[in-house]
């Protein structure tokens, strides 16, 4: 498995500090959020995105994808009534798209829970517009190497994809390689399962992880016992990146860095032990 960090967790570090500090702990990859880099995403100009290039490239970090996509600017809503509203949000995932294939390629999480609710529409019209904008620009995230991912969210948060069995019967919908699904460890509320057993029955769809406690702080730093749910992930070979996603900070980013490449490596010393 290979380690990362979401970039939000260095508020308004710089992005060359931010990726010192995530190299110097043993992070291998970065996750970016648009709205961290402009309060509009498509203000990120060439020379922005050289200089992102360019950082990631001294530290040794690898462009991971994007994710928190439809932050910024206001107004935007992919399920929307008004079709203007709709356009303009899924023209906004299609430049994300660009982006990420200029960044190298990876993933793009779909959460943006309140951008996909069935507001002013029925359910039903909601997941259609949802699944047909998905299907659109599917084979444009192909050619780009971006696979869009679908994360289930609480019921608190949308009222649309709350389990990853609805984010399975999605995506077997669209049926199509560059649409797949998340696992994160903080947005399990509204599942049955264990953790290991959701890796286990979900396999073939989760294509990245966000790891995190149950209240949103880093791993550890909670009572949550993650061990059989990174064995469940060496049991299926799980290849991806492991992002770091911390939204309860109530630390400095070193610290939070620092604990948390401790509780990688007490992971993986663990699942040697267990072999």
């Amino acid at each position: 498995m290979k380690y990362a960090v979401c970039n939000e967790l260095f508020g308004s570090l710089p992005l060359q500090t931010s990726c010192d500090l995530a190299a110097r702990y043993g992070f291998e990859g970065l996750e970016l959020a648009p709205y961290t880099l402009a309060d509009t995403p498509r203000d990120l100009g060439s020379a922005t995105r050289t200089h992102i290039r360019r950082v990631l490239a001294e530290t040794g970090l690898k462009f991971v994808g994007l994710h928190w996509l439809l932050v910024a600017p206001e107004g935007l809503h992919l399920t929307a009534p008004d079709r203007n509203v709709r356009e303009k949000s899924w023209d906004l995932m299609k430049y994300l798209i660009e982006l990420c294939a200029e960044l190298g390629g990876g993933v793009m999480v779909l959460g943006s829970g309140k951008k996909r609710n069935a507001s002013g529409v029925a359910f039903e019209t909601a997941r259609t517009y949802l699944k047909e904008g998905l299907q659109t620009l599917a084979p444009f995230a192909d050619q780009g190497n971006t696979k869009i991912l679908v994360e289930p969210l609480s019921a608190s948060v949308t009222d649309m994809v709350n389990t990853l069995s609805e984010a399975e019967n999605l995506i077997g919908e669209i049926d199509h390689p560059a649409v797949s699904g998340i696992f994160d460890f903080h947005n399990c509320t509204e599942e049955t399962l264990t953790w290991p057993q959701l890796i286990a029955r979900f396999q073939q769809i989760i294509t990245h992880v966000h790891v995190n406690e149950v209240d949103g702080g880093y791993p550890g730093s909670g009572a949550s016992d993650f061990l059989p749910a990174f064995k469940a992930l060496k049991n299926i070979a799980y290849p991806g990146w492991v992002s770091l996603e911390v939204f309860n900070q109530k630390k400095p980013p070193e610290i939070i860095l620092k604990q948390t490449a401790s509780f990688i490596s007490d992971i993986e010393d663990r699942l040697q032990i267990a072999e």
